[in-house]
Protein backbone atom coordinates (compact mmCIF):
# COMPACT_ATOMS: atom_id res chain seq x y z
CA UNK A 1 0.00 0.00 0.00
CA UNK A 2 1.68 3.42 -1.33
CA UNK A 3 1.84 5.95 1.46
CA UNK A 4 1.50 9.62 0.04
CA UNK A 5 4.06 12.03 0.97
CA UNK A 6 1.66 15.11 1.87
CA UNK A 7 4.64 17.11 0.16
CA UNK A 8 5.15 14.81 -3.11
CA UNK A 9 3.69 17.87 -5.57
CA UNK A 10 6.22 19.61 -4.28
CA UNK A 11 9.88 18.18 -3.64
CA UNK A 12 13.05 19.34 -2.20
CA UNK A 13 15.94 16.93 -2.61
CA UNK A 14 19.17 17.69 -0.13
CA UNK A 15 21.94 16.05 -2.59
CA UNK A 16 22.23 13.45 -5.18
CA UNK A 17 21.86 10.33 -2.50
CA UNK A 18 18.42 11.86 -1.75
CA UNK A 19 17.51 11.59 -5.31
CA UNK A 20 18.27 8.45 -5.51
CA UNK A 21 16.61 6.88 -2.78
CA UNK A 22 13.27 8.84 -4.16
CA UNK A 23 14.12 6.86 -7.70
CA UNK A 24 14.42 3.61 -5.81
CA UNK A 25 11.49 4.25 -3.85
CA UNK A 26 9.25 5.09 -6.75
CA UNK A 27 10.88 2.20 -9.28
CA UNK A 28 9.59 -0.47 -5.95
CA UNK A 29 5.85 1.20 -6.11
CA UNK A 30 5.27 0.89 -9.57
CA UNK A 31 4.12 -2.21 -9.39
CA UNK A 32 1.25 -0.73 -8.29
CA UNK A 33 0.43 0.90 -11.45
CA UNK A 34 -0.24 -2.39 -14.05
CA UNK A 35 -3.59 -3.50 -12.25
CA UNK A 36 -5.18 -0.31 -12.17
CA UNK A 37 -3.99 -0.18 -15.95
CA UNK A 38 -6.10 -3.17 -16.83
CA UNK A 39 -8.85 -1.95 -14.66
CA UNK A 40 -9.38 1.09 -17.05
CA UNK A 41 -9.30 -0.89 -19.98
CA UNK A 42 -12.66 -2.38 -19.11
CA UNK A 43 -14.35 0.56 -17.85
CA UNK A 44 -17.73 1.84 -19.68
CA UNK A 45 -19.14 4.63 -20.15
CA UNK A 46 -22.07 5.15 -17.25
CA UNK A 47 -20.84 2.78 -15.30
CA UNK A 48 -17.71 4.80 -13.43
CA UNK A 49 -18.05 6.90 -10.10
CA UNK A 50 -16.44 10.15 -9.78
CA UNK A 51 -14.69 8.80 -6.92
CA UNK A 52 -13.19 5.71 -8.66
CA UNK A 53 -11.84 8.01 -11.05
CA UNK A 54 -10.20 10.45 -8.66
CA UNK A 55 -9.15 7.32 -6.79
CA UNK A 56 -6.70 5.70 -9.66
CA UNK A 57 -6.24 9.08 -10.46
CA UNK A 58 -4.20 10.26 -7.62
CA UNK A 59 -1.67 7.41 -7.69
CA UNK A 60 -0.95 8.55 -11.09
CA UNK A 61 -0.55 11.90 -10.14
CA UNK A 62 1.67 10.74 -7.19
CA UNK A 63 4.36 9.14 -10.27
CA UNK A 64 3.91 11.77 -12.60
CA UNK A 65 4.67 14.70 -10.05
CA UNK A 66 7.60 13.09 -8.26
CA UNK A 67 9.30 11.80 -11.13
CA UNK A 68 8.96 15.50 -13.26
CA UNK A 69 10.93 16.91 -10.44
CA UNK A 70 12.91 14.60 -10.34
CA UNK A 71 14.22 14.54 -13.81
CA UNK A 72 13.70 18.49 -13.34
CA UNK A 73 16.29 18.54 -10.84
CA UNK A 74 18.54 16.17 -12.81
CA UNK A 75 18.62 18.57 -15.41
CA UNK A 76 19.04 22.03 -13.71
CA UNK A 77 21.70 20.07 -11.15
CA UNK A 78 23.59 18.64 -14.07
CA UNK A 79 23.65 15.51 -11.86
CA UNK A 80 24.09 12.28 -13.75
CA UNK A 81 22.34 8.91 -12.90
CA UNK A 82 22.68 5.13 -14.21
CA UNK A 83 20.90 4.83 -17.44
CA UNK A 84 18.99 1.81 -16.18
CA UNK A 85 17.65 3.93 -13.42
CA UNK A 86 16.63 6.76 -16.37
CA UNK A 87 14.87 3.81 -18.41
CA UNK A 88 13.06 2.46 -15.40
CA UNK A 89 11.55 6.28 -14.59
CA UNK A 90 10.74 6.82 -17.56
CA UNK A 91 8.89 3.81 -17.95
CA UNK A 92 7.03 4.15 -14.75
CA UNK A 93 6.47 7.70 -16.22
CA UNK A 94 4.92 6.59 -19.19
CA UNK A 95 2.45 3.73 -17.54
CA UNK A 96 1.24 6.88 -14.80
CA UNK A 97 0.68 9.50 -17.28
CA UNK A 98 -1.54 6.32 -18.93
CA UNK A 99 -3.59 6.16 -15.95
CA UNK A 100 -3.94 9.73 -15.85
CA UNK A 101 -5.51 9.88 -19.20
CA UNK A 102 -8.90 8.00 -17.71
CA UNK A 103 -11.56 9.61 -20.54
CA UNK A 104 -13.51 11.45 -17.63
CA UNK A 105 -16.35 11.38 -20.31
CA UNK A 106 -16.94 8.06 -18.99
CA UNK A 107 -18.66 9.68 -15.66
CA UNK A 108 -21.57 10.68 -18.43
CA UNK A 109 -24.72 9.31 -18.83
CA UNK A 110 -26.86 9.01 -21.96
CA UNK A 111 -28.22 10.69 -23.35
CA UNK A 112 -27.19 14.00 -21.75
CA UNK A 113 -24.61 14.69 -18.95
CA UNK A 114 -22.78 17.12 -17.39
CA UNK A 115 -19.10 16.40 -16.26
CA UNK A 116 -18.73 18.71 -12.94
CA UNK A 117 -15.23 20.13 -12.86
CA UNK A 118 -15.04 19.21 -8.88
CA UNK A 119 -15.01 15.97 -9.89
CA UNK A 120 -12.13 16.23 -12.00
CA UNK A 121 -8.99 14.55 -10.54
CA UNK A 122 -6.14 17.19 -9.91
CA UNK A 123 -2.93 16.68 -11.78
CA UNK A 124 -0.30 18.77 -12.57
CA UNK A 125 2.85 19.26 -14.68
CA UNK A 126 5.97 20.96 -13.16
CA UNK A 127 8.07 23.70 -15.07
CA UNK A 128 11.96 23.01 -15.04
CA UNK A 129 11.53 26.89 -13.87
CA UNK A 130 9.74 25.81 -10.73
CA UNK A 131 6.01 26.60 -9.64
CA UNK A 132 3.75 23.85 -11.37
CA UNK A 133 0.22 23.73 -13.61
CA UNK A 134 -3.03 21.84 -13.05
CA UNK A 135 -4.25 20.27 -16.15
CA UNK A 136 -6.84 18.60 -17.40
CA UNK A 137 -8.59 16.29 -20.22
CA UNK A 138 -11.53 14.99 -21.90
CA UNK A 139 -11.97 12.68 -24.58
CA UNK A 140 -14.13 13.99 -27.62
CA UNK A 141 -15.74 10.32 -27.87
CA UNK A 142 -16.64 7.59 -25.37
CA UNK A 143 -13.65 5.25 -25.27
CA UNK A 144 -12.11 4.43 -22.17
CA UNK A 145 -8.50 6.77 -22.95
CA UNK A 146 -8.69 9.92 -24.38
CA UNK A 147 -5.81 8.83 -26.60
CA UNK A 148 -8.09 6.77 -28.55
CA UNK A 149 -9.04 9.61 -30.50
CA UNK A 150 -9.61 13.21 -30.51
CA UNK A 151 -9.24 14.99 -27.24
CA UNK A 152 -9.25 18.08 -25.24
CA UNK A 153 -6.31 19.48 -22.79
CA UNK A 154 -6.94 22.64 -20.80
CA UNK A 155 -4.25 23.95 -18.32
CA UNK A 156 -4.47 26.17 -15.76
CA UNK A 157 -1.55 28.42 -15.51
CA UNK A 158 -0.53 30.39 -12.30
CA UNK A 159 0.53 34.15 -13.00
CA UNK A 160 4.01 34.56 -14.54
CA UNK A 161 4.19 30.59 -14.90
CA UNK A 162 6.26 29.70 -17.51
CA UNK A 163 6.21 26.36 -18.75
CA UNK A 164 9.01 23.93 -19.41
CA UNK A 165 10.26 23.88 -22.99
CA UNK A 166 9.05 21.12 -25.08
CA UNK A 167 8.18 19.59 -28.37
CA UNK A 168 6.63 17.41 -30.28
CA UNK A 169 6.56 15.19 -33.92
CA UNK A 170 3.75 16.86 -34.66
CA UNK A 171 1.91 20.35 -34.79
CA UNK A 172 0.21 22.36 -32.02
CA UNK A 173 -2.78 24.66 -31.55
CA UNK A 174 -3.48 26.13 -28.55
CA UNK A 175 -5.95 28.68 -27.81
CA UNK A 176 -5.91 31.40 -25.00
CA UNK A 177 -9.24 31.28 -23.01
CA UNK A 178 -8.92 33.89 -20.26
CA UNK A 179 -5.96 36.67 -21.74
CA UNK A 180 -2.87 37.40 -23.61
CA UNK A 181 -0.37 34.19 -23.33
CA UNK A 182 3.02 34.16 -24.77
CA UNK A 183 4.41 31.57 -27.15
CA UNK A 184 8.76 31.27 -26.91
CA UNK A 185 10.34 28.89 -29.42
CA UNK A 186 13.67 28.22 -30.72
CA UNK A 187 15.39 28.81 -27.42
CA UNK A 188 18.49 27.32 -28.66
CA UNK A 189 18.43 29.45 -32.02
CA UNK A 190 17.47 33.23 -31.88
CA UNK A 191 14.64 33.07 -29.29
CA UNK A 192 11.16 34.13 -31.11
CA UNK A 193 7.72 34.92 -29.37
CA UNK A 194 4.55 35.23 -30.37
CA UNK A 195 1.50 36.90 -28.60
CA UNK A 196 -1.47 35.10 -28.08
CA UNK A 197 -4.52 37.28 -26.91
CA UNK A 198 -7.80 36.28 -25.28
CA UNK A 199 -10.22 33.86 -28.37
CA UNK A 200 -6.76 33.30 -30.05
CA UNK A 201 -4.90 30.47 -30.81
CA UNK A 202 -0.60 30.44 -31.28
CA UNK A 203 0.35 27.52 -33.26
CA UNK A 204 3.90 25.77 -33.31
CA UNK A 205 4.89 23.55 -35.99
CA UNK A 206 6.15 19.71 -35.66
CA UNK A 207 9.31 19.52 -33.68
CA UNK A 208 9.12 23.44 -32.83
CA UNK A 209 10.95 23.88 -29.07
CA UNK A 210 8.61 26.19 -27.51
CA UNK A 211 6.71 26.84 -23.92
CA UNK A 212 3.83 28.99 -22.92
CA UNK A 213 3.96 31.81 -20.47
CA UNK A 214 1.56 34.10 -18.41
CA UNK A 215 2.63 37.33 -18.27
CA UNK A 216 -0.62 38.32 -15.96
CA UNK A 217 -1.11 38.59 -12.30
CA UNK A 218 -3.96 35.81 -12.48
CA UNK A 219 -4.49 32.29 -13.37
CA UNK A 220 -5.46 31.75 -17.33
CA UNK A 221 -6.23 28.68 -18.73
CA UNK A 222 -5.51 27.90 -22.08
CA UNK A 223 -7.09 24.99 -24.40
CA UNK A 224 -5.86 22.49 -27.70
CA UNK A 225 -7.32 20.08 -28.92
CA UNK A 226 -4.83 16.86 -29.35
CA UNK A 227 -4.66 13.74 -31.61
CA UNK A 228 -3.18 10.39 -29.95
CA UNK A 229 0.36 11.19 -31.10
CA UNK A 230 0.37 14.84 -29.75
CA UNK A 231 -1.01 13.45 -26.30
CA UNK A 232 1.68 10.50 -26.25
CA UNK A 233 5.38 11.75 -27.79
CA UNK A 234 5.26 15.49 -25.61
CA UNK A 235 9.08 15.76 -25.13
CA UNK A 236 10.73 17.95 -22.38
CA UNK A 237 14.13 20.45 -23.39
CA UNK A 238 16.55 17.93 -21.66
CA UNK A 239 14.87 14.66 -24.25
CA UNK A 240 14.06 16.78 -27.05
CA UNK A 241 12.58 14.91 -30.27
CA UNK A 242 14.56 16.01 -33.25
CA UNK A 243 14.30 19.23 -34.26
CA UNK A 244 13.69 19.70 -37.85
CA UNK A 245 12.45 22.91 -38.37
CA UNK A 246 10.64 25.76 -35.97
CA UNK A 247 7.76 28.27 -36.67
CA UNK A 248 4.89 29.94 -34.95
CA UNK A 249 1.84 31.65 -35.70
CA UNK A 250 -1.30 33.51 -34.15
CA UNK A 251 -4.11 32.50 -35.90
CA UNK A 252 -7.65 34.76 -35.21
CA UNK A 253 -10.80 33.57 -35.61
CA UNK A 254 -13.35 34.74 -37.79
CA UNK A 255 -16.50 36.41 -35.67
CA UNK A 256 -20.20 35.67 -37.22
CA UNK A 257 -23.95 36.09 -35.67
CA UNK A 258 -25.64 32.97 -33.87
CA UNK A 259 -28.62 33.91 -34.58
CA UNK A 260 -30.45 35.61 -31.84
CA UNK A 261 -28.37 34.53 -29.11
CA UNK A 262 -24.86 36.01 -28.98
CA UNK A 263 -21.86 35.42 -31.58
CA UNK A 264 -19.50 33.00 -32.73
CA UNK A 265 -16.00 32.78 -32.98
CA UNK A 266 -14.98 30.02 -35.65
CA UNK A 267 -11.62 28.50 -36.21
CA UNK A 268 -10.54 26.03 -39.11
CA UNK A 269 -7.56 24.02 -38.37
CA UNK A 270 -5.74 21.82 -41.38
CA UNK A 271 -2.79 20.82 -41.82
CA UNK A 272 -1.37 17.26 -42.66
CA UNK A 273 -2.10 16.27 -38.55
CA UNK A 274 -4.95 18.14 -37.54
CA UNK A 275 -8.63 18.57 -39.54
CA UNK A 276 -10.91 19.83 -37.37
CA UNK A 277 -13.15 22.87 -37.16
CA UNK A 278 -13.07 24.81 -33.59
CA UNK A 279 -16.01 27.31 -32.33
CA UNK A 280 -16.37 29.32 -29.37
CA UNK A 281 -20.01 30.44 -28.48
CA UNK A 282 -21.05 33.69 -26.64
CA UNK A 283 -23.91 33.56 -25.46
CA UNK A 284 -25.91 36.67 -24.02
CA UNK A 285 -27.35 36.64 -20.84
CA UNK A 286 -31.29 35.02 -20.21
CA UNK A 287 -31.41 33.49 -24.12
CA UNK A 288 -32.20 30.26 -24.88
CA UNK A 289 -30.69 27.83 -27.46
CA UNK A 290 -31.93 25.27 -28.93
CA UNK A 291 -30.57 22.30 -31.20
CA UNK A 292 -29.88 18.66 -32.03
CA UNK A 293 -26.54 17.35 -33.70
CA UNK A 294 -26.07 13.93 -36.23
CA UNK A 295 -22.82 13.03 -34.58
CA UNK A 296 -21.97 13.49 -30.25
CA UNK A 297 -21.73 16.45 -28.97
CA UNK A 298 -19.34 18.02 -26.67
CA UNK A 299 -19.24 21.45 -24.71
CA UNK A 300 -16.41 22.38 -22.55
CA UNK A 301 -17.90 25.48 -20.20
CA UNK A 302 -15.40 28.57 -20.64
CA UNK A 303 -17.67 30.73 -18.64
CA UNK A 304 -21.37 31.71 -17.07
CA UNK A 305 -23.64 29.49 -15.53
CA UNK A 306 -26.50 27.97 -17.47
CA UNK A 307 -29.30 25.05 -17.02
CA UNK A 308 -29.10 22.71 -20.02
CA UNK A 309 -31.59 20.28 -20.41
CA UNK A 310 -33.06 17.38 -22.66
CA UNK A 311 -36.63 16.22 -21.77
CA UNK A 312 -37.21 15.52 -17.86
CA UNK A 313 -33.03 15.54 -17.68
CA UNK A 314 -31.92 19.09 -15.96
CA UNK A 315 -28.44 19.59 -15.38
CA UNK A 316 -26.96 22.92 -14.02
CA UNK A 317 -23.58 24.05 -15.50
CA UNK A 318 -20.66 26.46 -14.87
CA UNK A 319 -17.47 27.70 -15.53
CA UNK A 320 -14.97 24.65 -16.65
CA UNK A 321 -18.12 22.02 -17.03
CA UNK A 322 -17.98 19.57 -19.59
CA UNK A 323 -21.40 18.86 -21.13
CA UNK A 324 -21.95 15.22 -23.04
CA UNK A 325 -24.59 15.47 -25.53
CA UNK A 326 -25.81 11.78 -27.69
CA UNK A 327 -26.00 12.21 -30.99
CA UNK A 328 -29.54 12.81 -32.42
CA UNK A 329 -30.70 14.08 -28.68
CA UNK A 330 -33.12 17.23 -28.76
CA UNK A 331 -31.61 19.45 -26.06
CA UNK A 332 -31.85 23.01 -24.78
CA UNK A 333 -29.32 25.71 -22.96
CA UNK A 334 -31.35 28.43 -21.07
CA UNK A 335 -28.05 30.83 -19.68
CA UNK A 336 -28.40 32.74 -16.59
CA UNK A 337 -25.00 35.08 -17.26
CA UNK A 338 -22.98 35.43 -20.43
CA UNK A 339 -21.72 32.36 -21.40
CA UNK A 340 -18.77 31.36 -23.34
CA UNK A 341 -18.63 27.66 -24.58
CA UNK A 342 -16.30 25.72 -26.39
CA UNK A 343 -16.81 23.20 -29.04
CA UNK A 344 -14.78 20.92 -31.49
CA UNK A 345 -16.57 19.81 -34.71
CA UNK A 346 -13.96 16.74 -36.82
CA UNK A 347 -13.93 16.38 -40.20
Amino acid sequence: MIKFNKGFTNLNFKNKSNLLEECEKLICESDVLYPILKEIENLKRGEVSSDSTIKRSKIGSYFTSEIQQIFNYIYNHKIIIDNEIKIKLKDTLSKADAILRENLVLQSKSPLDVVKFNNVPVRYAHSIFGNKEQRWGYGLHKLSTTELGYSLCIAMMPPKYIQSYHNHTISEYTLALDQETIGFYNPEKNKKKNIAHKNEIVSFSATTPHTLYNPANSPSRNISVKIPTGLMDWKPIYDLNPIKNGHSDVLKGRTSQFDINGTKISFSIKDRYYNYDLEILELKKNSVMEDVYTKDKYFFVIEGEFLVSSGDIKKHCSKNDFIVIDKNTNFKIETKTKCRLHTVINK
